[in-house]
C-alpha cells in the first residue's frame, strides 16, 4: 500500500518511465486522515518505483505532491514481499 496524508478520490504516481493514475481508497492511521492505494506484490508498477532513475513522486488532487529519492531499500522490500 502507497499512501499520502490527506483525502482524495486519485492518487497518481510518476517514475522516470512514466505515470498512472489510480482510483485511492481512504484509511484513518492513527486519527489521520490517508489516502492510499493496494497492489499486488507482482504488479509491475512496483518494479518501475524500484528501478525508477533519481526520484518517483506521488501526487494527489489537493494534497501537497511528495517526491521520493529512488534508494535500494524499496527495492529490497518489493523483493521480500514476491518470496
Amino acid at each position: 500500500m502507497i499512501m499520502l496524508a490527506g483525502s482524495a478520490q486519485q492518487l497518481s504516481i510518476f517514475t522516470s518511465s512514466g505515470g498512472e493514475h489510480f482510483a485511492a481508497g481512504r484509511a484513518d492511521e492513527g486519527g489521520v486522515a490517508m489516502t492510499g492505494a493496494t497492489f499486488a506484490a507482482n504488479d509491475p508498477l512496483l518494479d518501475r518505483l524500484a528501478f525508477s532513475r533519481g526520484r518517483f513522486a506521488l501526487a494527489a488532487p489537493g494534497l501537497a505532491q511528495v517526491v521520493v529519492p529512488a534508494w535500494a531499500e524499496p527495492a529490497r522490500t518489493i523483493e521480500d514481499c514476491r518470496k
